[in-house]
């Protein structure tokens, strides 16, 4: 298929903006209310040791490293 080339209505594989399915403002709120209590518990953990030490680290460093290659 050609660059630029159109596949069929849809765009990189995907249904353009206005045809997609819409959820209405009840179904989002209820998707929200109910991601928000799944992941209560996770949030409520501690943060790991291992994530703390990395933390520090990054935010002591004063100059940025130059990337390996």
């Amino acid at each position: 298929m050609a660059s630029g080339e159109k596949t069929g209505g849809t765009e990189g594989g995907r249904a353009p903006m206005d045809r997609r399915p819409r959820l209405d403002a009840a179904s989002r709120r209820r998707i929200g209310l109910n991601l928000r209590a799944h992941y209560a518990s996770l949030l409520a953990q501690p943060l790991p040791d291992r994530f703390e030490t990395l933390v520090a680290q990054l935010a002591s460093r004063t100059e940025p490293e130059e990337p390996t290659r």
